[in-house]
């Protein structure tokens, strides 16, 4: 029996001030909404987000982002078993730097989540200009890594998946260079005039249950600590 109730209704012991408040903080569409008003599961969300200040879900997410067939799409994975992912990212001449999507597994090995990802690829970003993969470099090498007979290289590489990766990588001033960048796009325009920063609304969890749409990757750059 699964029970749930909203911030709404125990408005007599909250009162509409402090609900108030909270709608102002959290409006329609925030990663924290759902588990702070709506009384939904969501995220769990404690100290402060990573782009708090930077990242505006009304700004920063579109409906309608599609890949631009004149520069190459960057594809980027991460390994496990618990949580495989794969998102795929553009720099454009004009100065943005665009996610186009991802894909997060849940309790799913390597062999079964890249195809599903790959298909995503497809549907999403079709005939790209190139395509430069790239990976955890904790991962690529490793026999372990969410995987049951072979290396991570070998088992991407059945599918036509080939990715480079840099020894550094996880050093922490590598990783913090990165937010850095990131981050500085979010307060920038493109030379459109449009925000630097932009990612579509769409991510896909894989699990035994299937392939579901949730909206993990936006809410990780809205809420992520």
């Amino acid at each position: 029996l699964y029970l749930r109730s909203n911030c709404y209704d125990n408005v007599a012991n909250f009162g509409e001030a402090y609900i108030a408040q909270l709608d102002a903080s959290y409006p329609v569409g925030s990663a924290q909404r759902r588990t702070l008003l709506e009384g939904r599961r969501g995220l769990a969300v404690q100290g402060d987000p990573v782009y708090g200040g930077y990242f505006r879900r009304s700004l920063h997410v579109s409906s309608t982002l599609e890949m631009s067939r004149a520069t190459p799409l960057l594809e980027g994975w991460d390994f496990g078993h618990a949580h495989p992912c794969v998102s795929w990212w553009q720099w454009l001449p004009i100065g943005r730097l665009q996610c186009l999507g991802a894909v997060m597994g849940d309790q799913v090995y390597l062999e079964d989540f890249a195809p599903i990802a790959l298909r995503y690829r497809g549907e999403w970003c079709p005939d790209p200009l190139e395509v430069w993969s790239v990976g955890d470099p904790a991962g690529l090498d490793i026999t372990n890594q969410g995987t049951q007979t072979s290396k991570v290289r070998d088992i991407l590489a059945a599918h036509g998946v080939a990715p480079i990766s840099q020894s550094h990588a996880n050093r922490p001033e590598v990783r913090y260079g990165a937010t850095q960048l990131i981050a500085g796009q979010m307060r920038r325009l493109a030379l459109d005039g449009e925000p630097a920063f932009v990612m579509r609304d769409r991510s896909v969890i894989v699990s035994a249950r299937g392939a579901e749409p949730n909206p993990f990757a936006v809410d990780g750059f809205e809420g992520s600590e």
